[in-house]
C-alpha cells in the first residue's frame, strides 16, 4: 500500500501516540488532536496504525488489566465455596505457569539407562526431523550448473 502525501508527513511517533490513546479509551478525534494531528482518518489509514494499536492493546492488557484480574482471582481463593477456590487456583496456576505439564522438567537421563521403547521413539522422531530437513537430490541451490566444468568427463 502506497503512502499518501499526507501520510508521508505523519511521523511514526504520532501514529503510535494516537494508537496508545485509543487503546486507553480516548475518543478518536480527541486522540488524534492529542497526538498532534487533526485528521483521524489519515492516522487510521496509516500502515503503521494497526500494528501500533495491537501493541498498545497488549501493553494495556499486561500492565493494567492482568494485575487487576489476578487480584480478583486471589480474592476468590478465600471464598467459602470450595469449587470457587479450586477454579480460582487453577486460573492463577494456569496464568503463572501456562505451558508447564507434569514431567516437563524431568530429564530422560543418559541413553544407556533409557528403555528400548523410548529409544526407538526418539530415533523415529529424529529420523522424521532429518527427513523433513533434507533436500531432494535433484534440487538446485539456485545457481546454474556450469557445463564447461563437466567437459573433462568426456
Amino acid at each position: 500500500m502506497a503512502l499518501t502525501t499526507k501520510q508521508r508527513k505523519i511521523g511514526p511517533n504520532i501514529v503510535y501516540r494516537f494508537a496508545a490513546l485509543i487503546a486507553e479509551g480516548q475518543d478518536v478525534a480527541v486522540a488524534a488532536k492529542a497526538a498532534g494531528e487533526n485528521d483521524p482518518e489519515q492516522l487510521q489509514s496509516h500502515p503503521d496504525f494497526t500494528g501500533a494499536l495491537i501493541a498498545s492493546l497488549y501493553h494495556n492488557l499486561a500492565t493494567r488489566h492482568a494485575p487487576k484480574a489476578l487480584k480478583t482471582l486471589a480474592g476468590l481463593l478465600d471464598s467459602r465455596d470450595e469449587k470457587v477456590q479450586l477454579q480460582a487456583s487453577k486460573a492463577i496456576i494456569g496464568y503463572a505457569l501456562p505451558d508447564v505439564k507434569p514431567g516437563d522438567g524431568e530429564s530422560d537421563g543418559d541413553l544407556e539407562s533409557m528403555p528400548t521403547s523410548k529409544l526407538q521413539a526418539l530415533v523415529g522422531k529424529l529420523e522424521s526431523e532429518l527427513a523433513d530437513r533434507a533436500k531432494p537430490v535433484n534440487a538446485s541451490n539456485g545457481a546454474p550448473i556450469d557445463v564447461k566444468a563437466l567437459d573433462f568427463m568426456q
